[in-house]
This record gives structure tokens, sequence and C-alpha cells, in this order.
């Protein structure tokens, strides 16, 4: 917290960092996109001989992401974490205007941002160490800028980055046929279903790529919907 403090000094005294922040923050496309973006070239590779190592690569890393962040976001709905952003003892501390990018019922640990970055970010480096420094580095300018915000406390982008690494790890010691079937299968598929599978194929990059913001955003709103409207049936049924 007194680390969270002190981030929040640099808040409100450089409107150009500030909207800066709040752009890369508040973005879909500057987040995880630019990982999506080298991950569908490589799925695209025109060498037949490096086409099934990268493919294999790119499904692994995709695997992991969703499981880190389906991870991610369970413990986020089990156990409350309030944002510094929002937190009474220390939102004051922050600009009014960085409260803008999250809702204040989004909870804080661990980081979805980074659960799901983190494996992509990994996949672009076991494809290419050039393309995997930039991606290692642009995960930790993301990561910078959500504590700079106040989105975040330490201990939550290390939660979301422990998660990431986990995940992929895993994939790839213990689970590495499942990549090999997924690739398989979209192959048959593609050849039985060229246009069918492009389609697929793009709805899955594009949910990566925005970090599945409008899914968990229908999701979250189909929750509590249902909660208010389980608070209504017992409501009604009190004398």
């Amino acid at each position: 917290m007194a680390w969270v403090a002190w981030v929040a000094t640099f808040g409100g005294h450089w409107p150009i960092l500030d909207r800066l922040a709040v752009a890369l923050a508040d973005n879909e496309l500057l987040k995880t996109a630019p990982y999506m973006l080298v991950l569908v070239g490589f799925w695209h590779a025109r060498d037949p001989r490096h086409r099934a190592g990268a493919r294999r690569e790119v499904v692994a890393g995709m695997i992991a992401a969703g499981l880190a962040v389906v991870v991610s976001r369970l413990v986020q709905d089990l156990f409350t974490s309030v944002r510094p952003i929002w937190d009474p003892v220390q939102s004051h501390l922050f600009p009014v205007e960085f409260q803008r990018v999250v809702e204040p019922d989004y909870h804080s640990f661990p980081s979805d941002h980074v659960a799901l970055m983190t494996p992509l970010a990994l996949t672009v480096f076991r494809l290419d160490r050039r393309l995997g420094w930039i991606g290692l580095g642009w995960l930790l300018v993301v990561s910078l800028v959500r504590l700079y915000l106040g989105l975040h406390y330490p201990v939550d982008i290390l939660g979301g980055a422990l998660l990431g690494v986990l995940a992929f790890g895993l994939i790839h010691a213990r689970f590495w046929r499942v990549p090999d079937a997924a690739v398989r299968g979209v192959e048959s598929l593609e050849r039985r279903q060229p246009a069918m599978t492009a389609v697929a194929l793009f709805f899955v990059a594009y949910q990566y790529s925005t970090l599945f913001a409008a899914s968990r955003d229908l999701g979250h709103r189909m929750v509590r919907m249902f909660a208010l409207l389980a608070q209504g049936q017992m409501g009604g049924l009190r004398p």
C-alpha cells in the first residue's frame, strides 16, 4: 500500500502522461492485439516445415492464456479485492479521471490482463527471440501503466504473472498432446470447411485480442441481473 501511495504521487502532474496511460489501459488494441498479430503471422507461415511446429506453439500459448484467465476470473469472483483507485483509503490519491477505466465492482487480484498476456508473450519469445524480448517489454509497460493508474497492487500483477507462467509450463510439460490434437482438428476442419474455419479462427483471435472484454462484460452483467432477480424473489417472500 505504501508503494501504491508513492506511485500515486506521479499522477496528475503531467497531463500528456496521464492521457497516454489512460489510453493504454482503456484501448483494447494496445494490449493483447500486438501478440495476436504476431501469432497469426506464425500460424500462416509459408514454409510447411516450420508451419507445423509454429502452429503447435501458437495453440499451446492460447490454451495456456485461456486457462490462466479463467482461473484468474474464478479467484476474482470468489474473493473480494478492492482496487487502489476504488479503495476508500487510497482513492483520493489518484486523479478522478483514472476511475473511468474500470468499474468499481471488478475485483483486483489477480490481474486478468497479466494472466492472459504472460503466456502469449512467452509464446512469442519461443517463436522468435527478438520479437519475444519486445513482447516481454510490452508486458512490463502494460503492467506499470496499470499500477500507475491505481488499477492494481503489485501483488495483483505478480499473481497474474504467476498464473500465466504456471499455465504455460503446465501445457508444455504435461499436456502437450492437447495442442497437437487441436491443431490436427483445426487443419482437418479447414480442409472440409475452409470458410467456416476462417470465421471461427477470426472470432477466437478477436476474443483474445480484446481480452474477452465483451464476453466478460456480458457475463458480468448477466450475473448481476440474476443476483437482482434473486433478491427480488426473496424480497417478495418476506412479510
